[in-house]
């Protein structure tokens, strides 16, 4: 007989699935996993285990075990089967993707939120490409409620984005500022609705040039933009390997290592937890104007924050480009000493 003492819930994020604790009358049983995938299933895990002394088996780590299936899609639905020599229990359950764990359950958290670690407004530029990622349970529609300036009067209209969303999947949904701007008139914030969800985007006029501007992957698996809109110094270094040819000394190789030196720029706290996701991101591009360009590899970093209640953070950070060849001439990017807001200053 087969009893289970911890079971996994129905719904849960990958980096919160509890162990799964079971027991027998016999000495060993089967534990298989599977993953549905439209109406089929595909076996992932299968093996025998020996019970411990008080006839207890422990499966642990199973988030890990599923983790990389759930890069491949989000959101997926999986199920156990425990086997005995008298009897079988199995059990449908689904996981979400996520690398962060947080502190209410996933059902709670993907009705409330969207797939992203940023819970306060968020600052951004006229051309910076947005993008909202969230799962549903139930179709629905989102709006973006906008501020304009017309001539010095403030009018809020709203807008339709997307009349119906697709259950049980992952919408994702551009919300872009060009998308929402009226001739005539200057726009000044905008705020998107999903239900109980809610992202408040605030255009910044004062930041004329941000650099580097990054698409990264959260730890929803879902991506997002960032401006950095500090100093970016480049540092190169460069291997020789010299020898003699005919008399002559002769650089016969030479390896560029180019390491970019990037800041933030100072940020809310809310945005410096969200900066943090960037740090920690596994796959992060160079934007150029809307399109994913080189693929960077952030190779170091310095986090500091304190709890003074006057302090802005700024995060700073060493990044490369992940290709070998690091000779790589930007035209989009090349001709300029100093960055755009010199030539207000010094007009």
């Amino acid at each position: 007989m087969v009893t289970i003492i911890q079971d996994l819930p129905d719904f849960s994020f990958s980096s919160t699935l509890p162990n799964l604790k079971f027991r027998t009358d016999f000495l060993t049983m089967v534990v298989k996993f599977y993953r549905h995938n439209e109406g089929e299933k595909e076996e992932l895990f299968s093996e025998k285990f020996a019970v411990d002394k008080e006839g207890v088996i422990e499966i642990t780590t199973i988030g890990e075990l599923l983790e990389p299936y759930l890069e491949k899609k989000l959101n997926q639905e999986f199920s156990y089967r425990i086997v005995d020599a008298q009897e079988e229990v199995s059990k449908t359950f689904r996981v979400q993707y996520c690398r962060a764990e947080i502190d209410i359950p996933a059902a709670a958290f993907l009705k409330n939120f969207f797939l992203t670690t940023m819970q306060g407004d968020k600052s951004i530029l006229l051309d910076t490409p947005e993008f909202i990622h969230f799962y549903e349970d139930t179709p629905s529609s989102v709006v973006a409620q906008v501020v304009y300036d017309v001539e010095g009067v403030i009018q809020k209209e709203e807008k339709i984005l997307k009349t119906q969303t697709t259950a049980h999947v992952i919408n994702t949904l551009e919300v872009s500022p060009y998308l929402l701007e009226k001739e005539g008139a200057k726009l000044i914030e905008y705020t998107i609705k999903a239900d109980a969800r809610s992202q408040r985007y605030i255009i910044d006029y004062q930041s004329v040039e941000a650099r580097p501007r990054l698409l990264f992957t959260n730890s929803f698996g879902c991506q997002e933009t960032f401006l950095c809109k500090g100093t970016l110094e480049l540092e190169s270094k460069i291997t020789r390997s010299a020898g003699w040819v005919n008399s002559q000394l002769r650089n016969f190789d030479t390896q560029e290592e180019r390491i970019y030196k990037a800041n933030t720029g100072y940020m809310t706290p809310a945005v410096a937890n969200w900066a943090e996701d960037l740090i920690r991101s596994k796959e992060i591009y160079l934007l150029n104007d809307r399109t994913p360009g080189k693929e960077i590899v952030i190779v170091d970093s310095k986090v500091n924050r304190s709890m003074r209640f006057d302090e802005l953070p700024s995060f700073t950070f060493d990044y490369q480009l992940a290709q070998r060849n690091h000779n790589v001439l930007l035209f989009k990017e090349a001709g300029r000493i100093f960055d755009a807001s010199f030539d207000i200053t010094f007009n």
